[in-house]
């Protein structure tokens, strides 16, 4: 089960006849003494090949090539290095059927050699468990591929099994047939767990996903409802970071009961240890209905090939679990995308209306909207004037788990929330950013976070220069201001333009590190407040100045509040930063246990708290006319096994 094994390949009939793959018949191995079928079954410490030593010496195919490679991978180090079994992989095509082939899911902590390449994959699980009963097993000893004492384990059961540091980057991907779901694992792609790697981010994109018919097989045509069985990865551990874009479906329309159980398992472990986990979806096409009768009005099943869901939980993650805030789940889709042509380019979900995590002030969901619009999400009416309100009852939510409040750690995904604009100041002494909602304050805490901040309908006001000793806006020179907004583009390499000035993202992320803030009125941040500062570097460390207005009379000054509802400080990294003239409100305090020495550092390191500065890693800090209180009574910080040092 491994890697770093010895290989037994078998030839099924001499001349390399392929695995049979109808359904109906079976030429894999039989024992062949009367001991070994009446005596021994089965070895699960041994896995079979078929037909590696015909293949090898004729002309692969590209499936075949897979199948050679993932064999080199899965070999004892002694045997791997040996190009018996090619040790390059050099894709000529685009059609990857593993009919006929003993393909095993296996553990990879690399690059994929199939790497920005369109290609699609077929496997065929449900055939071989079929095939072990038919005409042909003649031992009595059908070797299931999900039992963990067949010689044929983990047989077509997905792409990978574990992938702890790897970089998947797919191009155009069309993924059909099924896989089989082995101890509590599936998925076409990761079977087992993205991530958990500690010093290395697990990394995965896409250019797009169709999935033509493609499911879950577990002994019958579909999943039972309620169960657990992920279409596309089966989880995602800490330290990784997922793009997945452009999702569709095709083949469904006579396809009986679910595929599966949500595009992605669980992401995080149930005790919330896991950290760093990033997911971000665009262009999803996925169908949520609940019945194939609901938003009659428009061709659902066309646009999504199917009647109504294909998933049996969610429609993209089991659930989302993580303490901090060093995490974060997205997805936004615009007006345009569901209706220009009514192509309805996106995919509704119960939160839409139904959510514990995003809602405002008055208890109204933040996520009705279309992203970037004022325009209400509706599946049938392209200009409703309000909200749909049915999304609950009508379809499966985005995430299954869901938590009781937006102060647990069981996450919802954020979707549609809005971004709101830097434009009122430019962040320099005489012109600072004026801080009106806790949304502005978010969205600049965010960006200086966030080396993947996308939305190209932010928009910020910078100054003529932002280099790092440039601190004063200067006067405007006729109808012309100094300071002027920017807007990302949506090239690959993003920048920050108006008119012909650019800036990068990298570098006005350092710029707004070091900008100053005026806080105009009471804030109270949200739940998933990242802390200024949270940057993995000193070059996004805080080291600007924030400053609270007073409301007041000079005698009898009315400075703003700021309410911290989450255990994360206000400013997470400092390198030399101001605050001054606010109060601060602390709702929680929460910090893990650390059982032993570790660094100091920007990112990750040793573990520590404040509550309104976390880490000083530098610089002068000054903290001047500010006050705490706490709301909850605190008995426990923190389990040192050493000591704390205060």
């Amino acid at each position: 089960m491994d890697n770093g094994n010895a290989i037994v390949s078998i030839n099924t009939d001499g001349s390399g006849t392929g695995v049979i793959m109808s359904g109906s018949a079976c030429n894999t191995y039989q024992n062949k003494t009367t001991y070994g079928k009446n005596t021994v079954t089965m070895n699960g410490n041994t896995r079979y090949y078929y037909n590696l030593d015909t293949i090898r010496s004729g002309s692969p195919s590209d499936a075949e090539k897979l199948l050679l490679w993932s064999v080199q991978q899965y070999a004892h180090s002694s045997i791997a290095g040996y190009n018996y079994f090619g040790t390059s992989f050099t894709p000529s095509g685009t059609t990857l059927d593993m009919t006929g082939l003993s393909y095993y899911t296996i553990d990879y902590a690399n690059s994929f050699p199939f790497s920005n390449r369109n290609f699609s994959l077929t496997f065929y699980n449900k055939e071989i468990e079929t095939g072990e009963s038919g005409t042909g097993n003649t031992d009595n000893n059908p070797r299931s591929t999900v039992s963990t004492s067949s010689q044929h384990y983990m047989m077509h059961c997905g792409l990978f099994r574990n992938a702890p540091a790897n970089s998947l980057t797919l191009g155009s991907v069309t993924l059909s047939g099924n896989v089989g779901k082995y101890n509590g694992g599936s998925g076409f792609i990761i079977s087992g767990k993205l991530g958990v790697d500690a010093s290395v981010t697990s990394q995965f994109s896409d250019t797009g996903i169709t999935f033509n018919g493609a499911y879950i097989y577990t002994g019958d045509n579909a999943i039972a409802a309620g169960s657990y069985a992920p279409l596309l990865f089966n989880s995602v551990g800490k330290n990784a970071d997922l793009k997945i874009k452009n999702v569709s479906t095709s083949g469904y329309t006579s396809f009986s009961g679910y595929a599966a159980s949500s595009l992605i398992g669980k992401v995080g472990a149930d005790d919330a240890s896991d950290s760093n986990m990033n997911i971000e979806f665009s262009g999803v096409t996925l169908d949520a209905r609940k019945t194939a009768n609901d938003f009659s009005g428009q061709d659902f099943n066309t646009i999504y090939g199917s009647t109504k869901s294909i998933f049996s939980n969610a429609t993209l993650l089991q659930h989302y679990i993580y303490s901090g805030t060093d995490s974060k789940g997205v997805y936004n889709y615009r007006w345009d995308e569901g209706w220009t042509n009514n192509q309805h380019h996106v995919t509704y979900g119960a939160e839409i209306d139904n959510t514990t995590d995003n809602r405002d002030s008055d208890n109204v969901s933040e996520q009705r909207n279309y992203f970037g619009s004022d325009k209400y999400t509706h599946p049938t009416n392209n200009n409703a004037a309000s909200a749909y309100g049915n999304f609950a009852s009508k379809c499966i939510p985005y995430v299954a788990n869901i938590g009781n409040s937006n102060s647990d750690n069981i996450h919802e995904l954020r979707v549609n929330i809005p971004v709101v604009n830097l434009t009122d100041g430019c962040g320099t002494y005489n012109a600072p950013y004026v801080i009106k909602t806790p949304k502005q304050l978010y969205t600049a805490a965010d960006l200086i976070k966030t080396s993947s901040f996308s939305d190209t309908t932010f928009q910020i006001n910078l100054p003529s220069s932002i280099s790092d000793n440039l601190h004063w806006c200067n006067p405007a020179t006729g109808d012309t201001p100094e300071h002027k907004a920017f807007q990302l583009n949506s090239e690959n390499t993003q920048q920050f333009v108006n008119g012909n000035t650019k800036f990068t993202r990298e570098a006005v992320r350092k710029y707004l590190a070091g900008a100053y803030f005026l806080i105009d009125d009471d804030l109270i941040l949200a739940n998933d407040f990242p802390g200024l500062g949270a940057g993995t570097t000193g070059d996004y460390a805080f080291r600007g100045v924030i400053v609270g207005k007073n409301n007041g009379t000079e005698s009898t000054p009315d400075y703003p509040t700021i309410t911290l509802t989450n255990g994360v400080p206000f400013v997470y990294n400092s390198n030399g930063c101001v605050i001054k003239n606010l109060d601060f409100v602390k709702e929680t305090i929460a910090i893990g246990t650390q059982s032993d020495k570790a660094q100091f550092q920007y990112d990750s390191g040793c573990l520590a708290y404040g509550g309104i500065i976390n880490k000083i890693m530098g610089g002068d800090n000054i903290i001047d006319h500010v006050g705490i209180t706490y709301n909850s009574t605190v008995t426990s910080i923190c389990a040192f096994k050493r000591r704390i040092r205060t």
